[in-house]
């Protein structure tokens, strides 16, 4: 899961610098949903 989850952080982070575009805004929101479920997966947060 560790992977994953740094890969989804970078995604996150190149995601954010083009909030301006709606198609980005949904996917940082997919993206986050997708992390926060990881998070969750893997115990770190509850």
């Amino acid at each position: 899961a560790g992977k994953e989850f740094i890969e989804g952080m970078e995604n996150l982070g190149l995601g954010i610098h083009a909030l301006d575009s709606q198609g980005y805004k949904e996917f940082i929101e997919k993206q986050s949903a997708a992390i926060l479920k990881s998070l969750k997966k893997i115990g770190l947060i509850e």
